[in-house]
């Protein structure tokens, strides 16, 4: 405590002498010079002011011819030439090189009174230029420039020329489509992925069957329903089958969605590698970023290019067309056996469920945030869910199947050939019983119409 007071002490009396030493010294350095170098000082403020003053001059000699008056009114302009050179009559014309004024008698006090007016004229013209200059920076100056009142459009045109994601957003405004049915909706919840895909064929009582559902029964503030969904196992697998996708085999077989994300993430995970050299490391770190600004620029062509590609009524995934697959295979050709990736390979036997493990891998580098690829949402949504589901809890169900068969193949450490959708399956049951089902019937396959039904 001691040791800062003795600091704030020292540096107060530093201040005084300062303030001591430029209250003193400024006064003895003009006193100095003025007196060492006064005839210097007065001829070349007395040319430079003289030359300030000269168009006033010549207007009062003007006046004065005129009007037959000395134009008094005009001296406080002239002084520095009249005053200070004094030039001789016979030259009127030419006053500054003909100057009669004895320097050495000036006092100090005259010549200040004479530079008076080029003084206050030069002082006008300085501050106008500073705030012309001012003003100009405002429009330049990040701290001004974005000093104003937006809303959310002109916010987002202020903005997408610096963030890519923006000037999609531009062109395809999400606010403009529906968030619950189309191909724009959000991401599908437990019960509107069964409801949607008819997987319910009727409805169980709920029943305490355990002590684990007798414990969430009482510590709920929101009791069970009555009922809850009994699923189409057979539906579920199938629909699973199509969202787990082909099983790996080499780059020519990832369909043209996977190319690309196996393009992002399979060199950042070969990155992970100790053994790599920082050369090649640095090269996979600007190529990930080239990429995604690559991915972007595609995704916005596409989009202007193509009318129909905005279709909500269109459910199908939509064709990479404008994303050059030879470019992007050749990335993935490159590191695809690679030590890191053979030792991913051997884990997993499913192209989306080996992509996991390499999304994984990669954010141990340092977060590669999905919305990075959120064009991607407009394009495939199963793809979508699967780069949306890595890292969370609980799991998209659009992209169920992978992260299901993942977990087992994680479980056992090995390639599992045989689909194992059991997580995702009990999963899926677990979520629906947490639902409130107050219009059942809405959840069960319509019954058939009279002229539909057929008699064996």
């Amino acid at each position: 405590m001691s040791n800062n007071h003795n600091t704030s002490h020292g540096s107060t009396d530093d201040t005084l002498i300062l303030i001591g030493v430029l209250c003193v010294g400024i006064p003895l350095l003009v006193f100095g010079g003025w007196k060492i170098g006064k005839v210097a000082i007065i001829t070349i403020t007395r040319n430079v002011y003289g030359l300030i003053e000269l168009p006033f001059y010549y207007l009062q000699l003007f006046i004065q011819k005129i009007t037959g008056s000395n134009a008094g009114y005009l001296d406080f302009t002239t002084n520095a030439i009249t005053k200070l050179c004094y030039p001789d009559p016979n030259h009127a014309m030419n006053p500054l090189m003909h100057c009669t004024a004895n320097l050495k008698v000036v006092p100090f006090s005259f010549y200040s009174e004479n530079c008076i007016f080029p003084t206050i004229l030069i002082g006008a013209l300085l501050v106008g230029w500073i705030w012309y200059k001012h003003a100009i920076n405002l429009k330049y100056l990040p701290d001004t420039r974005y000093v104003q009142e937006h809303d959310l459009e002109s916010l987002i045109g202020e903005l997408g020329s610096y963030q890519p994601h923006l000037r999609y957003i531009q062109r395809f405004i999400q606010s403009n489509y529906a968030t619950d049915k189309g191909f724009y909706r959000l991401l599908l919840s437990p019960r509107e992925f069964i409801k949607i895909h008819n997987l319910v064929y009727g409805f169980r009582k709920y029943e305490i069957e355990n002590a684990e559902d007798f414990d969430d029964f009482k510590g709920s503030n929101s009791p069970k329903d009555d009922a809850y969904p009994l699923l189409d196992q057979s539906k579920f697998e199938k629909l699973m089958m199509h969202q787990l996708g082909q099983m790996l085999d080499k780059p020519s077989n990832l369909s043209d969605g996977e190319i690309i994300l196996y393009a992002l993430f399979l060199p950042m995970a070969c990155a992970t590698d100790e053994r790599m050299s920082d050369k090649e490391f640095k090269k996979i770190k600007a190529q990930k970023d080239m990429l995604l600004h690559y991915f972007w620029d595609k995704a916005i062509e596409h989009l202007t290019s193509e009318k129909a590609f905005i279709n909500p009524k269109n459910y199908e995934p939509r064709e990479f067309k404008y994303f050059e697959r030879k470019r992007l295979q050749k990335i993935v050709e490159r590191y695809w056996n690679h030590p890191v990736a053979k030792e991913v390979f051997s884990k997993h036997a499913y192209v989306r469920t080996a992509l996991i493990a390499l999304i994984y891998k990669t954010r141990t580098l340092g977060v590669l945030a999905p919305c990075e690829l959120r064009w991607l949402r407009n394009y495939d949504r199963t793809l979508w869910a699967l780069v949306q589901n890595v890292g969370r809890p609980s799991v998209y169900v659009e992209q169920l199947a992978a992260f299901s068969h993942y977990t087992s193949e994680a479980y056992y450490h090995r390639r599992k050939i045989s689909p194992d959708f059991s997580y995702g399956w009990n999963g899926l049951l677990e979520s629906l019983k947490q639902y409130r089902y107050a219009d059942p019937h809405v959840y069960l396959p319509a019954p058939p119409k009279a002229n539909e039904i057929t008699v064996n």
